[in-house]
């Protein structure tokens, strides 16, 4: 529409390789209402088509306010105004707090909140013309004050978005190595077998927030407690090497591991132990388990000075990196072994694939992780001191898109930073 405008009014060619005028639009050869009658009949039965009044008012607007008002002209948006906020505040209330009230309830319908909504006003305001109000209305209300609330969606949802700070966000990133780890158990998507039964083993991960890099794991074929944890937290501090019957010990002298390319990986390997980064931990977001609150645990961390900080109840998403480590070992690892379940009953095959033993399951994350998940490139690590580069958990390649800070900080730190070093006895 503006080059319209201008073509019409000012003469000015729509084609900006034009050198002059169009005949039509020329003003030394037309008058104004010459040009603009021509160019009524050009937009005719276009979606540009105006009347002569609205195409001199939006020419107007365009001399006043530019491009700008011009768009704002054609293009308006209206209010959209609730219909709650006609609505009698003493309901608006009565339904905000039975809303409210469905935060920690089983889902129900928004019939059902209809019929409690109407029973709280027939109580409280008996006799009250407010008291007629039509269903449909009534309906329309509810509808527009549960929005956002997830008031009649899965109850987990509420819980979950109930649990968020109720203050400003803020980036959780640690940029520092060790300054902030998260440690969780769960249950591997994968059944195995020992001489009675199959069963699902239990994954504990103790992973840093600043390079994504998983410091100790371990699997069990019960729950873990404190003992078990304060043993996870031992792999992770001293060399592995140096702890007995680690899986890293047996994997050492296996032929089967690419010790060579593990090397190429970590330079300063000076033994046969795995080629993971040593990090130290400084802080570890706990749950409110009781293997992870136990005094063996407690006191493991408060001899080597780590601090535990423990993540409010029913609040997963204190630890969100640990939580999504859960997911990619679930897709990116056990969902290429046998005995492969899924996450729950419902994704469960009609027939169990042939399952792995729990020694072996051990052997296979160990060399998955020092082979593949450390040297996958993680969106994640981002660095704005290398923008273009894409980098793993242990070392960068020049790439396309992210860039990464893992690497970086690994690679600088071999000489200059206490924080990391080679995972050697």
């Amino acid at each position: 529409m503006e080059a319209h405008l201008l073509e019409a009014f000012t003469g000015r060619p729509m084609d900006p390789l034009a050198s002059t005028p169009r005949a039509q639009y020329d003003p030394a050869l037309t008058t104004q209402n010459a040009r603009v009658d021509a160019k009524l009949l050009e937009l005719k039965g276009t979606s540009l088509g105006r009347a002569r009044s609205t195409f001199h008012l939006l020419w107007k607007t365009y001399q006043q306010d530019g491009a700008a008002g011009l768009n704002a002209r054609m293009h308006r948006k209206g209010e959209q105004r609730l219909a709650i906020s006609r609505a009698d505040p003493r309901l608006v209330t009565i339904i905000d707090r039975f809303l409210d009230r469905q935060t920690d309830k089983a889902t129900s319908s928004k019939k059902r909140c209809a019929v409690l909504v109407r029973r709280a006003l027939e109580t409280t305001y008996p006799g009250d013309p407010i008291c007629e109000i039509k269903a449909r209305t009534l309906q329309g209300y509810i509808n527009e004050r549960a929005a956002g609330r997830y008031s009649f969606d899965k109850a987990t949802t509420r819980r979950n978005t109930d649990n968020s700070p109720k203050r400003q966000y803020h980036s959780g990133a640690a940029y520092q190595l060790g300054e902030r780890c998260e440690i969780d158990s769960t249950d591997l998507d994968v059944l195995v077998w020992d001489e009675t039964s199959e069963f699902r083993p239990k994954l504990t991960v103790l992973l840093d927030v600043a390079s994504r890099v998983p410091l100790a794991w371990a699997i069990h074929a019960d729950s873990p407690g404190g003992f078990d944890h304060a043993l996870l937290l031992a792999r992770a501090i001293i060399g592995r090497k140096a702890v007995p019957g680690s899986g890293a010990a047996t994997l050492s002298g296996s032929a089967a591991l690419p010790s060579a390319l593990m090397k190429q990986v970590n330079p300063y390997l000076s033994d046969e132990s795995l080629a993971l980064p040593w990090i130290f931990p400084r802080s570890i977001t706990i749950d409110g388990g009781a293997d992870f609150r136990s005094r063996t645990f407690r006191d493991a961390c408060r001899a080597y000075g780590i601090h535990r900080e423990l993540a409010p109840s029913g609040t997963p998403t204190v630890k969100p990196h640990v939580e999504r480590n859960f997911g990619t070992l679930s897709s990116d690892f056990a969902a290429w072994l046998a005995g492969f379940v899924g996450n729950s009953v419902a994704h469960r095959g009609a027939r169990d694939n042939p399952t792995l033993t729990l020694d072996s399951l051990r052997l296979i994350l160990d060399s998955w992780i020092s082979n593949i998940y450390l040297n996958k490139p993680h969106q994640g690590l981002k660095s704005t001191s290398s923008p273009g580069r894409i980098f793993t958990r242990i070392r960068c390649t020049p790439n396309s898109s992210a860039s990464g800070l893992a690497s970086q900080c690994l690679s600088e730190s071999r000489s200059t930073s206490p924080c990391c070093r080679p995972n050697v006895a």
